[in-house]
């Protein structure tokens, strides 16, 4: 990474902020307003270690006054009609694709992907935008009679109340938005605290699209130094109705904790240890490519990343060479590089973390084969394949969120699926086999949230993400998504007996013509 590229990298920077409207003096966005912020915190280029922008630090002192606006806001809210809930969703949609381009600068400076990665979870959050936006428009509730017949009941889905949205550095723009779309077609003002790292594409630049609308009291945005100090607050405001957040086990963990205490449910999208299984009839290549694309997307570090290969040990050593092939044609590059690349992991901690758990590979006998060279400037991994793990190894257990493969053999198809069902985590799994439904029965078995079958892609606006046990619990996407951000009301009246009225008056009028007569 020369210096030109990172002087062309800041100018970038510096224009996209320009162009949405963001200032680099640290502001934050309340909902109605934008607000010089008492304190200020750096955010790092991680494919450059270079400072990139400096924005709000804000903390427990502007908790109290955030959440009262949230819990005024979520008055009407929750009764907006569905069409106005739509809109909104809509308009967000639109506004993230007329600032694509310079949103998806900001994110790759932020996280260091790819220019063409960084697009494209543009496009990912705009999806969840277009789904919500036609759903908060259809799904209307219901109405029927009781079964005795003598009472009808209505039942309406109406907004929750504010909702606290946590969000992680990986994805940060399409997984606030994931959220932050669903809770708008609910009827749910937001509350959001991006991750320290992702200040800007995670969060005020959402807060900034939203403004530029006529939706401006749906969201709140909060970057901060500080999160535990703020969400704490937040919770005890006795505002916030629901958290959703997304990030690592032990995090998630503690903030149910906290939840649980001041009585607000949760939705939690914690850590994943996917594997990927290659059966004994799978195509190698097709199966190679799968893995290495869900494997290459964010370096590594997605949550539905795999993990692990299992393959049937007689087709090891064709995969392990085609996948070799493909690791090979991969470079490592800047964020704002136009050919297709690799970025840096986010941090140096995580690098070192790869690193430790690299070097205790190799020491416990395992073969690691390394591609391409690191830059000398920042906190880049090089694509890596393990192969001959012992069983007990860390690298199996943990989540690798960063570019290294390993890859075990089983004897056949039965202790694959035996391996995958041991290991802790249960949010995604790939399975490649000549029969898809096959795959399907199989990963049915594997006591996860989501399978991928013959693909590498395990997420789609309309289908409901989320994992079990330790992987978390709720789910956001599909409609599952959007009934996490409401509560449920039934409403009964009697019905009227009007069989019994027509008698009545039938009587009464075979009374009146007998008189008559």
């Amino acid at each position: 990474m020369n210096v030109g590229a990172i002087e062309r990298g800041r100018h970038a920077l510096d224009e996209a902020l320009a162009t949405l409207g963001i200032e680099e003096a640290a502001v934050f966005h309340d909902g109605e307003r934008w607000r010089q912020a008492e304190a200020t915190m750096p955010v790092l280029a991680p494919a450059t270690g270079e400072h990139a922008a400096e924005v709000a630090d804000v903390g427990a002192e502007v908790a109290a006054e955030v959440a009262a606006g949230a819990g005024h806001a979520a008055e009407f809210l929750r009764l907006t009609a569905p069409e106005e809930r739509a809109a909104a969703c809509l308009a967000l949609g639109q506004r993230l694709h007329e600032w694509a381009e310079p949103l998806a600068t900001v994110l790759a400076v932020e996280t260091g992907k790819p220019p063409a990665e960084a697009l494209a979870e543009v496009a990912y959050a705009r999806s969840y935008c277009s789904y919500y936006g036609r759903l908060a428009a259809t799904d209307l509730g219901s109405a029927g009679q009781v079964p005795d017949g003598r009472a009808r009941v209505v039942t309406r889905r109406l907004g929750i109340g504010p909702a606290l949205l946590v969000t992680p550095w990986n994805l940060p723009v399409a997984l606030a938005v994931r959220k932050l779309a669903a809770a708008i077609a609910a009827g749910c003002p937001c509350i959001l605290k991006p991750s320290e790292l992702t200040p800007l594409s995670g969060g005020l630049l959402l807060g900034r699209a939203l403004s530029s609308t006529d939706s401006t009291a749906w969201l709140a945005v909060l970057p901060t130094s500080r999160p535990a100090e703020l969400v704490d607050a937040l919770l005890a405001s006795g505002q916030i109705r629901k958290l959703s957040f997304t990030g690592s086990t032990g995090v998630g963990s503690a903030l149910a904790e906290r939840a649980a205490r001041h009585g607000v449910p949760c939705s939690l999208e914690l850590g994943g240890n996917a594997p990927a299984l290659v059966m004994h009839d799978a195509d190698v290549a097709a199966a190679a490519d799968a893995i290495v694309r869900a494997k290459r997307r964010n370096a590594g570090q997605t949550c539905v990343a795999p993990n692990r290969v299992i393959v049937h040990s007689r087709l090891h050593d064709a995969l392990v060479d085609e996948l070799r092939a493909r690791f090979e044609e991969l470079r490592l590059s800047g964020p704002l590089d136009l050919e297709a690349g690799l970025g840096p992991v986010i941090d140096e901690r995580a690098r070192r973390r790869l690193d430790h758990w690299l070097a205790a590979a190799e020491e416990e006998g395992a073969r690691v084969e390394s591609f391409a060279t690191r830059p000398e400037r920042g906190t880049f991994v090089s694509p890596t394949l393990v192969c001959g793990l012992d069983p007990a190894s860390e690298l199996l257990e943990e989540e690798i969120f960063g570019p290294i493969l390993p890859i075990i053999a089983a004897s056949d198809d039965r202790a694959a699926i035996d391996q995958a069902r041991s290991a802790s985590g249960g949010l995604a799994a790939y399975v490649f086999c000549a029969d898809s439904i096959r795959g399907a029965a199989i990963g049915e078995r594997l006591n996860v949230g989501l399978v991928g079958v013959n693909r590498g892609i395990v997420s789609e606006a309309s289908a409901p993400f989320g994992g079990v046990g330790s992987s978390g619990h709720g789910k956001e996407g599909g409609i599952e998504g959007l009934h996490a951000y409401q509560n449920t009301v039934s409403v009964l009246f009697d019905e009227p007996d009007l069989f019994g009225q027509a008698a009545e008056a039938l009587d009464d009028s075979a009374e009146v013509a007998a008189v008559h007569a």
